[in-house]
């Protein structure tokens, strides 16, 4: 016989080592599945928390939005601001956009049943401006930087016609 018997000294060893070698295998897919699962987790927990950060900022500003909306509402419904009346018109058109300016309002303006539009807008250079349309500006939409005493200035842009009626308000 020539072949050779393994020594008890060798297959202990062999043993051990298959031993070891299952055991580390087997706690290291244990510790990667955990590990897996946890930032899954830590994933799906980071991606609610942004996505409720998100939908919070967009319901504060569509609720700061139709808040201006309902209080000025009142105001020109009850004839307290006389749109008739071009500076008192303006002064309050600009004094709205700068009580909300941080409020991330781009514009505030009214349509009238008659097609007049006026209101008040932030321009590309984060400016405010008088926005007019009626009569007078032949239903154009004519821009205008505002005085210092918030009334329209020397006229800054005249855009294309324009009529809010036909507008899905």
């Amino acid at each position: 016989m020539d072949q050779k018997a393994l020594p008890v000294r060798s297959i202990v060893i062999l043993t051990f080592l298959l031993l070891m070698t299952a055991t580390l295998a087997g706690l290291g897919f244990v510790v990667y599945s955990n590990w897996m699962a946890s930032s899954q987790d830590f994933i799906h927990r980071m991606q609610e928390d942004m996505n409720n950060g998100i939908v919070s900022e967009v319901d504060d500003l569509v609720s700061e939005a139709l808040h201006v909306n309902d209080v000025h509402k009142i105001l020109i419904d009850n004839r307290i601001v006389d749109l008739s009346d071009p500076p008192e018109r303006e002064r309050f058109f600009t004094g709205v956009m700068k009580n909300h300016r941080d409020g991330g309002i781009y514009s505030f303006s009214f349509g009238g049943s008659d097609g007049v539009y006026y209101g008040a807008r932030v321009n590309a250079k984060g400016e405010l401006e008088i926005m007019r349309n009626d009569e007078t500006t032949g239903g154009h939409s004519w821009y205008y930087p505002i005085n210092e005493d918030d009334t329209a200035g020397e006229l800054a842009l005249q855009a294309g016609a324009f009529d809010p009626r036909t507008r899905n308000w």
